[in-house]
C-alpha cells in the first residue's frame, strides 16, 4: 500500500501535474463521504430514505473489481467523518469471480484454445467479459433456473479447428459437464449451481473478514452497513451480507459503482470533511539515545565523544492504530544536537507496520523523507529542535522549529494509509 501511494504521486508529478496541486483521495473514505450526501433507504422501506444523522456509526464496504476495502465511520455534529476502524481489506473483488468463470471456460475448451482466443479475438473477449459482468449483478441466491451466457463463434471455431471435434459433442461426452452444460447456437446454458460456485471462494473470504471486524469492541454499537463499488451491485454479495447480519440495516445507494468517483469530487471541494483517521502505520523520527546494557542491541552502540549512544532508534510520534485529527499538529517532541559545533541537525522520518518498533532497521520500517535544520551561531548540546507531525488528507507535514532562533523548517511526504 505504501509503495502504491508513493508511486502514484510520483507518476502524476512526472506527467506534469504540480505536486502542490495534487491531492490523493482514499477510495473508501470518499465513497463514505458520498453516501453521507444522499438519502438512503433499506430495500424494505417505502419512503425516500433519510440522510445519516449526527452520531450515526456505520461500516462501509467498498467492493470494487480487484479489491474489497472496509472502513467504519461516525458522523460528527459538524458533518465531518471520524474513522472508528481503520480501512483494510483484501483481493476479494469482482475480478476474483471472473477468474473462476474463465477457469471454467478453460476447463471446458482447453487452456491453449482460450489463450489463443484472447490473443486473436480481443473484441470478442471484451464482449464476453461485459456480458458476464451483467450476469454477476443479476444472479441471486434463490435462483434455480439455468443460466445462459454467450459463447462467441470465434471461440467455438478455435476449439473445433484445434481439437478437430464438434464443441457440442465434446460437452455432451464430458464426464464433468454433460449433465450441467449445454451448447445452444452461440450460447451455453449451465446449471445455476455452477454459476453460484464462481462466487463461493470470494464470498467465504469476505464473510470471514466481516465476522472478524464486527468482533471488535469498537464495532459493538454499529448497526448500519453500506455497500458501494461495482461488485456491491451483485445480489449474491448483498444477500450474503444481509444473511450474516440479519439484525443490521444493509444499504446499497443508487449507482453504487460510481460512489468513489462522485465522492472524490466532493472531497476535492472540501477535504476537511474527513475529521479523524486511524493510522495503519506508526510514524516517527530516527534518533539516538544513551546506550543501556541489556536493553539495546550491541551492534547499535556508537561512541560520540565520551558518550556511548544507541543509534537507529525509532522514536515514535504516532503509533499504528492511533486515531489522529487531520490537519492538526500532533504533540511535538524535542531533540538536541549530539555534539557541540553542529551547523545543521538532520532528521530522517520513518513509517513502520509494527505498533511499537524499536529500531528504524526493523522489518516493516520504511524511510519516508528527511528534514534539515540550519543552526545559527555556535550550537551547543543545550540547543533544542522541536519536531512535530501534521497529518493531512494524504500527506504528512513535518515541521522542525529551532527553539533558540524560532526558525521553522518543514517538508511534506505522502500519508501512506
Amino acid at each position: 500500500m505504501a509503495n502504491v501511494v508513493l508511486m502514484t504521486r510520483h507518476s502524476h508529478v512526472q506527467a506534469g501535474i504540480p505536486s502542490n496541486q495534487l491531492t490523493l483521495a482514499l477510495e473508501p473514505e470518499v465513497a463514505s463521504l458520498y453516501c453521507n450526501t444522499i438519502p438512503l433507504a433499506s430495500p424494505d422501506d417505502d419512503g425516500a430514505g433519510v440522510l445519516l444523522h449526527s452520531g450515526a456509526k456505520y461500516v462501509l464496504i467498498d467492493a470494487g473489481g480487484g479489491t474489497i476495502d472496509i472502513i467504519a465511520h461516525e458522523v460528527m455534529n459538524d458533518g465531518s467523518l471520524n474513522e472508528i476502524h481503520q480501512s483494510n481489506g483484501g483481493p476479494w473483488g469482482g475480478t476474483a469471480v471472473d477468474k473462476e468463470y474463465f477457469n471454467f471456460l478453460k476447463d471446458l475448451i482447453g487452456n491453449s484454445v482460450f489463450d489463443n482466443f484472447k490473443k486473436q479475438h480481443m473484441d470478442d473477449y471484451i464482449y464476453l467479459c461485459r456480458e458476464f459482468e451483467q450476469k454477476k449483478k443479476t444472479i441471486k441466491p434463490e435462483d434455480v433456473s439455468k443460466v445462459t451466457t454467450p459463447l462467441p463463434g470465434s471461440l467455438k471455431n478455435l476449439f473445433e479447428n484445434e481439437k478437430h471435434q464438434d464443441l457440442a459433442t465434446s460437452i455432451m461426452s464430458s464426464d464433468r459437464y454433460s449433465e450441467d452444460v449445454t451448447l445452444v447456437s452461440d450460447k451455453i446454458r449451465l446449471d445455476v449451481r455452477i454459476m453460484k460456485g464462481f462466487f463461493a471462494g470470494v464470498l467465504k473470504y469476505i464473510y470471514d473478514y466481516l465476522k472478524l471486524i464486527f468482533s471488535g469492541d469498537s464495532m459493538k454499537d454499529v448497526n448500519t452497513i453500506m455497500m458501494v463499488g461495482g461488485f456491491s451491485e451483485s445480489k449474491m454479495l448483498q444477500e450474503m451480507v444481509r444473511n450474516l447480519f440479519p439484525e443490521k440495516t444493509v444499504l446499497v445507494p443508487p449507482q453504487a459503482g460510481l460512489a468513489v468517483l462522485k465522492g472524490a469530487v466532493l472531497f476535492g471541494h472540501n477535504p476537511a470533511v474527513i475529521g479523524h483517521r486511524v493510522c495503519r502505520y506508526s510514524y516517527g523520527v530516527k534518533t539516538s539515545l544513551k546506550f543501556e546494557n541489556g536493553k539495546h542491541r550491541e551492534d547499535k552502540r556508537k561512541t560520540v565523544g565520551d558518550k556511548d549512544l544507541c543509534v537507529d532508534i525509532f522514536d515514535i510520534h504516532i503509533h499504528r492504530g492511533q486515531s489522529v485529527k487531520l490537519n492538526a499538529k500532533q504533540v511535538p517532541m524535542v531533540y538536541k544536537p549530539q555534539k557541540p559545533g553542529q551547523k545543521t541537525i538532520s532528521f530522517k522520518f520513518y513509517s513502520s507496520s509494527e505498533c511499537y518498533p524499536m529500531y528504524v532497521t526493523d522489518e516493516g520500517c520504511m524511510e519516508l523523507g528527511k528534514i534539515t535544520v540550519d543552526v545559527l551561531g555556535e550550537s551547543t548540546v543545550d540547543n533544542a529542535v522541536e519536531v512535530s507531525f501534521k497529518f493531512g488528507g494524504t500527506e504528512i507535514r513535518v515541521e522542525a522549529i529551532d527553539k533558540k532562533t524560532g526558525k521553522t523548517t518543514h517538508t511534506k511526504v505522502d500519508f501512506i494509509e
